[in-house]
């Protein structure tokens, strides 16, 4: 299992955040693979602001849809 920090527009964080959005869709061009953690960040986060904070979305991936 690895975890990815991924930056996530702020028009759609609050999204996430407040858990209105439960998808998201993405090339996968960094191995992602069914049980792997991702965290989003901001665009104006550090990658690892988040340890400060607490476990605040971080998501584990169900579902990878092939081409």
């Amino acid at each position: 299992m690895k975890l990815h920090i991924l930056k996530l527009d702020p028009k759609y964080y609050s999204d996430v955040d407040w858990g209105e959005k439960r998808a998201e869709l993405r090339k996968n061009d960094r191995d992602f693979e069914v049980g792997d953690l991702i965290h989003f960040i901001t665009p104006e986060e550090k990658e690892f602001d988040w340890y400060l904070g607490g476990e605040n979305n971080i998501f584990q991936i169900t579902h990878i849809l092939k081409d």
